[in-house]
């Protein structure tokens, strides 16, 4: 039996939901990122998107407008 991490399971389902989900890449801060449908979301954003059952397109999205209204919770 192979062992997935909740991160896999959640790539996964975007993978599934054909999400456009892009390779991750570590920012200069050292943050995991991954390009999902045009936005860059960290390891805690999706962990926490999968846990609220928001890991989906308009969920993202809505996710995104947070930090568009408020620039300075981004990924400091």
């Amino acid at each position: 039996m192979v062992y997935k991490s909740r991160l896999h399971k959640a790539v996964g389902n975007m993978v599934a939901q054909k999400l456009n989900v892009s390779r991750p890449f570590v920012t200069s801060k050292g943050d995991m990122v991954y390009p999902v449908n045009g936005y860059l979301l960290t390891v805690p954003q999706i962990l926490e998107l999968d846990s609220k059952n928001e890991l989906t397109s308009w969920g993202i999205r809505d996710f995104a407008k947070q930090f568009e209204s408020n620039p300075a919770t981004s990924l400091d």
